[in-house]
């Protein structure tokens, strides 16, 4: 018994170096993914790439150890599907478009879809948006539409 008491514990101290590789911030670190929105969890195996849940998209996103996207993106089903204010990933969410002024064209990810002001349904989460009219300076912007969006925009000389 006395042998038992006198033995300490032998611990050995983890020490980790945190990297930030993967942001959706430009310069922030070395890649750059516009589509990791909210991260908050992390995983991985021992033989497999990091997996990286994306809160705002309900996608997971696998990452290599430098930081490299990996082809496969798991979507991930809503925690409660009774939540209808929740985007889902290929869902409709509702948008609102206006300029002043008015009558401007808009183009999501390359296509016309009307004129200012509009109310679109859009998927989640990302879109190229680009208003324009004749005589007027255009606005371009990357649009995160994770709820309703509501996008107004003053086009200039």
């Amino acid at each position: 018994m006395t042998f038992a008491l006198t033995i300490g514990t032998v611990s050995f101290g983890q020490h980790y170096a945190q990297t930030n590789l993967v942001s959706n911030a430009v310069g922030d670190t070395r890649v750059t993914d516009l589509q990791l929105i909210n991260p908050w969890g992390l995983s991985r195996g021992s033989d497999s790439p990091w997996w990286v849940s994306d809160n705002a998209t309900s996608f997971s996103t696998l990452y290599n150890g430098v930081g490299a996207k990996q082809s496969l993106i798991v979507a991930i089903s809503q925690a409660d599907p009774n939540n209808e204010n929740a985007p889902r990933p290929g869902s409709h969410i509702h948008a609102h478009i206006s300029s002043t002024p008015p009558g401007a064209d808009i183009q999501v990810d390359g296509a016309y879809v009307g004129t200012t002001p509009l109310d679109i349904d859009l998927t989640c989460c990302f879109h190229d948006v680009t208003i324009s009219k004749p005589g007027l300076k255009p606005w371009t912007g990357r649009v995160r539409n994770n709820g309703h969006a509501n996008i107004n925009v003053q086009l200039r000389k």
